[in-house]
């Protein structure tokens, strides 16, 4: 049975679905002796395939992901500035507070750092429609572009989850490059074949 990809672009794939989906396509075969990689590290993998995937299939994820990164940062500052406040108006003898001033300076960073924040959402490049300095006919991304922290951490995984064991890359048909073929299908729509993956990571020096 096929296991379910969702519909909408930025649902995201668990960690249980990208484990299951490699079962399927054999990523790891019994010849190769190894484990698989661990829960945790099979969803750290479905957060990578999940951002390259958002990132192939919509110009404007770019800008929603800073966007989010912004804010998160702006909330975070502004909720360090409050506990910075708060505890400067405590009274001496309940406040931690040993040089006062320095604390009254780092509350006046956090608010230049916060106001900065603001001004850079607050920029043309998050108001307008179409992200400066790329064409709105921009072509979809190719697989070569995507392939490099997958790569690593995959190989990172399967490393971790057999200790002591070398994980042989030589040749087209191994571990890696059959994770990366399955994922790749995911990511820009491309069906790739081993040899080809196979020749991007390892190219032939002239």
């Amino acid at each position: 049975m096929a296991v379910p990809m969702p519909r909408d672009r930025r649902a995201r794939m668990t960690g249980a679905s990208l484990s299951k989906l490699c079962e399927q396509k054999r990523v790891i075969k019994k010849r190769d002796n190894m484990e698989p990689p661990s829960p945790d590290a099979w969803e750290r993998l479905a957060t990578w395939v999940h951002v390259l995937r958002n990132d192939a299939m919509d110009i404007d994820a770019d800008r929603r992901r800073l966007l989010q990164i912004l804010t998160e940062a702006a909330n975070i500052t502004d909720r360090l500035m409050e506990e910075l406040r708060t505890e400067l108006s405590l009274p001496p003898a309940n406040s931690l507070i040993n040089n006062r001033s320095r604390f009254e300076a780092a509350v006046t960073a956090f608010e230049q750092l916060g106001e900065g924040i603001r001004e850079v959402r607050r920029s043309a490049f998050f108001q307008t429609r179409e992200l400066i300095g790329v064409r709105p006919n921009r072509k979809r991304a190719k697989w070569p572009g995507y392939v490099g922290h997958l790569r690593t951490d995959f190989l990172k995984a399967m490393t971790d989850a057999n200790p002591g064991i070398e994980i042989k890359l030589g040749g087209d048909d191994n571990p890696v490059t059959r994770f990366l073929q399955a994922v790749i299908r995911l990511i820009t729509g491309e069906q790739v074949k081993l040899p080809t993956i196979n020749r991007h990571l390892h190219p032939r020096k002239h």
